[in-house]
């Protein structure tokens, strides 16, 4: 699957190996050109989800760890079209975080 990033055109090519997870709305890849990015891309991106991704990156909060040089916070920080003439918004993209641990893991008390 290729896609272009809006903010500059450049074309990402996502294969299966690049999956990093799957849910019900959309997978998640790894980005081959940036080890730094993550893109997340609805399997039926609507208009509804353009409408909000439009929204989020006008509104991005502040990472508080950013000067430490760690992401806390996968926030869009661009947006992933098709490829077609039309250019529908058909995903994202956003910082990789790293080194994270499932938020269950701190509400259990044996972890």
């Amino acid at each position: 699957m290729q896609l272009e990033r809006q903010s500059n055109g450049q074309q990402i090519t996502f294969g299966s190996a690049s999956v990093l997870s799957t849910g019900e709305e959309a997978r998640i890849y790894a980005v081959p050109q940036d080890a730094a990015l993550a893109a997340k891309v609805y399997g039926q991106p609507t208009d509804a989800h353009a409408h909000k991704l439009i929204a989020m990156l006008a509104n991005a909060p502040n990472d508080p760890m950013t000067a430490q040089g760690h992401t806390a916070i996968a926030w869009p920080i661009d947006l992933l079209c098709a490829t077609d003439e039309q250019k529908q918004i058909v995903g994202f993209l956003m910082p990789r975080v790293t080194e994270m641990r499932p938020i269950i893991d701190f509400y259990t008390p044996k972890t």
